[in-house]
C-alpha cells in the first residue's frame, strides 16, 4: 500500500514567502563509477571523488531553484543528499561519524511521496528532533529505493524515541521497516581491514 502523506507541510513550505531564510544547506550527488568496488567497501578517497556538488540554499528561493531542476528518484540512479552547511555527505565527517541513520526500505513508487516530505521537513527546521539530524538522502541504486535520515549522535534511548516520532510525523505503516545503522561499526570494520604496519 501507499504511504499516507501529510500534504500541511508541503503547503506550509510553498506559502512562505521566497525571500525567507532558511538554514544553509547543501545538494549533493552520488554516482557509482563503473568498475569501483561498491560505496559499501569504498574508503574516504575512493568515494569522495565520486560526489558532486549540485549547490547550495540559503533561502526559499534558491531551495526552489536547485529543487524544481531534480529529477524524481524512480528517474535516476544514485545518492542524492541534502546536508547542512559544513557537513559532507559520508560516514567518515566528524560530524557523522558518532551517529548513524536510519533507512527506510520502500518501492520505487512509494519512494519519491515519502522523499518529497522528507526533504521539506527537513529544509523547513520542522522535522522532529531537528536537532539532532545532519541531513538525508535517497538511494536508487537498487529496486527498492532507501530514503535515509542521518542523525549525529547514536544514543540507543534517544534512537527508539526519534524513530517513533518520525514514523508517526510521516504516516509511515507499522509494516514498513525502519532500521536504524551505526556508523561507529562501519568504523571498526574499516579498521579491522587496515594491515598491520611492520
Amino acid at each position: 500500500s501507499k504511504l499516507n502523506i501529510n500534504n500541511k507541510i508541503i503547503k506550509m513550505f510553498q506559502n512562505t514567502t521566497t525571500s525567507s531564510l532558511i538554514p544553509t544547506v547543501s545538494f549533493w550527488f552520488y554516482k557509482e563509477k563503473p568498475g569501483l568496488s561498491s560505496s559499501k567497501s569504498q574508503s574516504k578517497t575512493e568515494y569522495a571523488p565520486q560526489l558532486t556538488k549540485i549547490g547550495t540554499c540559503f533561502s526559499l528561493d534558491t531551495f526552489w531553484q536547485i529543487y524544481q531542476h531534480l529529477k524524481k528518484p524512480k528517474d535516476f540512479k544514485g545518492d542524492l543528499y541534502i546536508f547542512k552547511k559544513g557537513i559532507q555527505p559520508m560516514w567518515e565527517d566528524p560530524n557523522n561519524r558518532d551517529g548513524g541513520k536510519y533507512s527506510i526500505l520502500l518501492k520505487n513508487d512509494s519512494s519519491s511521496l515519502l522523499w518529497e516530505e522528507v526533504v521539506i521537513s527537513f529544509c523547513g527546521c520542522v522535522l522532529p528532533y531537528y536537532e539532532e539530524i545532519n541531513g538525508v538522502a535517497i538511494s536508487t541504486r537498487k529496486p527498492q529505493h532507501s530514503v535515509q535520515i542521518w542523525f549525529r549522535k547514536y544514543d540507543n534511548e534517544l534512537v527508539d524515541k526519534m524513530r517513533k516520532e518520525l514514523k508517526a510525523f510521516f504516516q509511515i505503516p507499522k509494516e514498513v521497516n525502519m532500521e536504524a545503522i551505526l556508523f561507529k561499526k562501519k568504523d571498526a570494520l574499516k579498521r579491522r581491514r587496515v594491515p598491520k604496519q611492520n
